[in-house]
């Protein structure tokens, strides 16, 4: 049984941020409606610069592990205990554990369910029938955040208030801390008396038209956030402190550097090893893996792939370096060869004009032809990925190097694209065998004749903006085929952005 208390876990587990500059400012704790623990979010701050750190922590086993459990009914409430306790009490609505905290102190009975994207997940059961009003962050995510949760507890028969931030002299995406922080001396009382700019009444009625409907409001696609990246469970203790170190210092998020380190190992294990799912039958499995980073321009999707190609941009110049020595040692093979070949044509040219003076012309035929067999064979340099190929350039290389190929775009939508034109419908089927990586394929060309690929296999990896991909799968006619082509980006991440920040320090050389 773990000693380890959960601050103490929250700790360890933060290391890398506190190295970087964080500093704890709590850990929240969500319960359920007894009291027992459910899990904890943990909350670092830059004291400079004012970003934050926030993930969540759960017990796993008998440790603790960034993420939070899973909640098939919804994701309970912060401090769902005291909802509990008074369940006819009017309450409040927070975006964010911080403010709920602090407003909790001033005697109100607040709850939230964590940040600005997080309504939808919610379970708002425990204010069913209240009196709610919520005070969103002065900014734009604030009042989707506030729309989201009014129209969650309209459903569930509450009388919903929302609290006019505009009219409350606030900064820009100040909140209710800021608020606090402004009036030290502000009761539950003067709280509560904050102008409103909408109650359930005016939701209901005054909003409607003419005809009894609602106005309509703009449609509005938010994005679910993504569960926080848990390096101690999605990486092997290899690669974890040299990807989490490399994420913070550049910063970016670390599933572009991990998406992109998986793929590139993937491609240099190639066709080496298979892998038998089941101990009986004969279906293998080859490592093989295709990926993306999905992101915004300057999400630092490049960096992060050219971070993670380092180490086999090593191996490709030692390939290079020891092909050159190849080349010199074939070169001087070569001119031996064919010194030792033009002697015994001479003395075949001697003996077909001469029998006697010759010697034995049968014998020397005999030689040349054992000769022939010994004759050095060029050296094939070692390729590891391509950037920029044909199939049939790819077929060659793939003859040669019948382990497999990484084929790395930084437009990886292009790539896909391309297999969607007129005439180019081959391509398309080349890549679908290349996932597989465990079967031959023989191409015919007019042009380069035949070329015969012992070991197709190819692992492919770049970056993709959302807009372009979106683009691609609305109006692409093989985008969403049954042809399985985009199911097989098995690592294909597109994370919540990460905010810039200012880091120097030195590189974590023990872990690279």
């Amino acid at each position: 049984m773990t000693t380890e208390t959960p601050r103490q876990a929250a700790r360890r587990l933060a290391a890398s941020a506190l190295r970087a500059g964080y500093e704890p400012e709590a850990l929240h704790e969500y319960t359920d409606v007894d009291g027992k623990t459910l899990y904890w979010r943990i909350r670092l701050k830059r004291p400079y610069s004012g970003d934050k750190w926030i993930r969540p922590m759960r017990r796993s086993g008998e440790g603790y592990a960034l993420c939070e459990p899973d909640f098939p009914y919804g994701k309970p409430l912060y401090r769902l205990r005291e909802l509990a306790a008074q369940p006819n009490d009017p309450a409040m609505v927070c975006e964010g554990e911080w403010c709920a905290d602090a407003l909790v102190q001033r005697g109100t009975l607040t709850t939230t369910s964590g940040a600005a994207e997080s309504a939808a997940k919610a379970d708002w059961q425990a204010l069913a029938g209240r009196r709610v009003t919520i005070w969103p962050d002065f900014d734009e995510a604030g009042q989707r955040y506030a729309d989201a949760v009014a129209a969650a507890l309209r459903a569930q028969d509450c009388t919903v208030f929302i609290i006019d931030v505009a009219a409350l002299d606030l900064p820009p995406k100040g909140d209710a801390v800021d608020w606090l922080a402004a009036h030290p001396d502000a009761t539950a009382a003067d709280i509560a008396a904050l102008p409103v700019v909408a109650t359930s009444a005016a939701v209901g009625a005054s909003a409607a038209t003419g005809d009894g409907w609602p106005e309509p409001k703009p449609i509005q696609g938010a994005l679910h956030p993504v569960p926080a990246f848990d390096a101690q469970i999605l990486l092997p203790e290899a690669l974890r402190d040299w990807i989490m170190d490399e994420a913070d210092r550049m910063p970016c998020p670390p599933d572009f550097v991990a998406a992109a380190a998986l793929v590139v190992l993937g491609a240099l294990i190639g066709a080496r090893c298979a892998i038998k799912p089941k101990s009986r039958d004969s279906w293998l499995i080859v490592p093989n893996l295709w990926g993306g980073n999905v992101g915004l321009p300057s999400a630092k999707k490049s960096p992060a792939i050219g971070v993670a190609l380092k180490p086999l941009d090593r191996l490709i110049a030692r390939a290079l370096e020891a092909h050159r020595a190849d080349i010199e040692a074939f070169e001087a093979d070569k001119t031996v060869f064919e010194a030792r070949k033009d002697a015994i044509e001479s003395r075949i040219k001697v003996a077909a004009k001469d029998a006697k003076k010759g010697g034995d012309l049968d014998g020397l035929v005999k030689e040349l032809q054992g000769h022939r067999q010994h004759a050095p064979d060029a050296p094939v340099l070692r390729r590891y990925k391509s950037n920029d190929t044909t199939i049939e350039k790819l077929g060659e290389l793939l003859r040669d190097n019948p382990a497999g190929l990484l084929v790395l775009r930084d437009e990886l939508v292009g790539l896909i694209a391309s297999w969607d034109r007129q005439g180019r419908e081959g391509e398309r089927a080349f890549y679908l065998e290349a996932w597989n990586g465990n079967a031959a394929f023989d191409t015919d060309r007019i042009g380069r004749g035949s070329i015969f690929i012992p070991n197709l296999c190819v692992s492919i990896f770049g970056g993709i903006q959302p807009d372009k991909l979106t683009g691609y799968l609305e109006h692409a006619a093989h985008a969403l085929a049954n042809d399985g082509m985009l199911q097989r980006f098995q690592v294909l991440v597109y994370p919540d952005h990460r905010t810039w920040e200012w880091t120097d320090r030195l590189p974590a050389k023990a872990a690279r």
